[in-house]
């Protein structure tokens, strides 16, 4: 294939490591899937925009010099907290699967492979990844996760992706292939000196084409087989020790599903955040222009003097002259279209209205519980959407380690099996609890016979696993402190119990017990 923007000792060297290559690449399909879509990028870069504050209110230039002397634009920015009030409910504490066994004389669950994988999860900084997952997922409405494996590390790899740069193919509801598309100046075989390239990857269940082009857009693109270091072979093979393909191995994070994309979760309150930025404005243009009295004066010729300084009094040598005041603007009415649209965005997006709005302190017991119902069902809500997403991500990690690690790195079950078995993404509890009420109801779940691991991983700031660890720890100075007490509590008792109504025995000096 002749490439005018490729480099010809680019071709020799793909057709040294690759031999005749059948240079039949199909550039109008590699142009449609490196194209991520106009319309689609907007909508991302709007809901980040509202999301971070960028799209502040309209000022006019003398509201500027005091509302925006930071040179931040202006605007009371609630968008990111209708994000934020869910996104920090949302937290995985845990992973199970269907070959937990129960010890027969503890009682205690073991699951060696859903120990593994979180395991795992927590060498990928699962509790950092995981943050940057849901909170992305929820601002840009979509997000990605793609697993492959890290070979200097030996272990699967979990890689957060923004939906500016991956692409989802569904066909049937079902995602079919995957495509990333990035601009880079790494280093290669195929790109030996590090000039500014643009790369596209396919990810399919069974293979993962990679393909470079020296364009700086995917229109103008002319497409090119693209090698690793390491590559042999290309495509790259995606398929397990089974001889099955291994699966797309790209997992899509969709908030409120519409199609095959998803919602940023405070897109139905932008226009209401740019409802309240107006009114905000003209809260403060009412206040900067009258917000004091004003004075007026009638038949005076010379005005220099009659100033708005504290303590002077206007005067004039005209006898006709007459003086008054305009009284000042009343903010109320303004203020409450401000409370009003405050609510609604707390209505429409069912976020808790404290926490956009507070007005006769924080509420507490069951006034808590309701008030946070809304977002309550909302976490519940997403953690079935994203609970499934997740187990599917542990598994394709299971997988990877079974097919590319070494024998002492792969997981305690292998493929197929790792494919057949069921998986549950345990979260942490989203609801605001009273404390002791919340210790009340655990202590009534142990006594019916709800697991030790299950009642640790429902109290907020305890890991069930480290937990354990601690308490194995501890266990030989508890041991020996009771071997001490015991020693103590057998040593020379009392050869005669005092009868009724004698005072107890008193021990004498060295321990022996005086009698009556």
């Amino acid at each position: 294939m002749a490439v005018a923007s490729v480099d010809q000792m680019v071709i020799d060297t793909l057709k040294e490591r690759l031999g005749d290559r059948a240079e039949k690449a199909d550039q109008d399909f590699l142009r449609r899937v490196a194209d991520m879509g106009s319309e689609r990028l907007g909508r991302y870069k709007t809901a980040l925009e509202y999301y971070e504050g960028e799209k502040g209110a309209l000022l006019t230039d003398r509201a500027k010099t005091f509302l925006q002397r930071s040179g931040l634009p202006y605007g009371e920015n609630y968008c990111s907290t209708v994000v934020d009030a869910l996104a920090e409910r949302l937290a995985v504490v845990g992973v199970t699967t269907d070959l937990a066994e129960k010890d027969a004389e503890t009682g205690e669950e073991s699951d060696a492979l859903g120990e593994w994988l979180w395991d795992t999860f927590d060498q990928n900084r699962g509790d950092e990844t995981q943050a940057t997952v849901h909170s992305g997922s929820l601002k840009y409405g979509d997000g990605f996760v793609l697993v492959d494996f890290n070979p200097d590390r030996g272990i699967p790899r979990l890689t957060w992706n923004s939906p500016t740069l991956v692409l989802p193919f569904y066909e049937d509801g079902v995602l079919a292939y995957c495509s990333k598309v990035w601009n880079t100046t790494a280093k290669s075989p195929t790109n030996p000196s590090g000039k500014p390239i643009r790369r596209l990857n396919i990810y399919y269940p069974h293979k993962v084409e990679k393909w470079f082009s020296m364009a700086s857009d995917s229109e103008g693109a002319q497409w090119v087989e693209w090698l690793d270091d390491g590559d042999s072979v290309w495509p790259t093979p995606w398929i397990g020790k089974d001889g099955a393909p291994l699966g797309v191995p790209v997992f899509h994070f969709r908030n409120m599903r519409t199609a095959d994309l998803g919602q940023a979760e405070h897109w139905q309150s932008i226009p209401q955040q740019d409802l309240l930025n107006k009114q905000l404005v003209d809260l403060s243009n009412v206040m900067d222009h009258q917000g004091f009295p004003q004075r007026w004066a009638l038949g005076v010729s010379d005005t220099s003097s009659l100033t708005t300084d504290p303590g002077v009094v206007w005067t004039s040598e005209n006898t006709t002259a007459q003086f008054g005041q305009f009284a000042a603007a009343d903010p109320g009415g303004l203020l409450k279209a401000v409370e009003s649209t405050l609510i609604r965005i707390a209505t429409r997006s069912r976020t808790p209205a404290h926490l956009v709005y507070l007005s006769g302190g924080l509420p507490s017991g069951e006034s808590l519980k309701t008030a946070e119902s809304g977002l309550v069902a909302k976490v519940k809500n997403r953690q079935i959407y994203f609970g499934g997403v997740w187990a599917e991500v542990f598994r394709m990690a299971a997988m990877v380690a079974d097919t590319f690690g070494a024998p002492a790195e792969t997981p305690p079950v292998h493929l197929p099996e790792l494919r057949a078995l069921s998986l549950n993404v345990r979260w942490q509890d989203p609801e605001t609890r009273n404390e002791k009420e919340h210790l009340d109801a655990l202590t009534v779940m142990s006594a019916l016979g709800v697991s030790k691991e299950t009642i640790l991983s429902m109290i907020p700031g305890i890991d069930p696993a480290e937990e354990e660890e601690k308490k194995a720890r501890a266990m030989p100075d508890i041991g020996e402190a009771g071997n001490n007490l015991m020693d103590l509590a057998t040593t020379n008792p009392p050869e005669v119990l005092p009868q009724a109504g004698e005072k107890p025995a008193i021990p004498a000096k060295g321990g022996q017990f005086k009698g009556k």
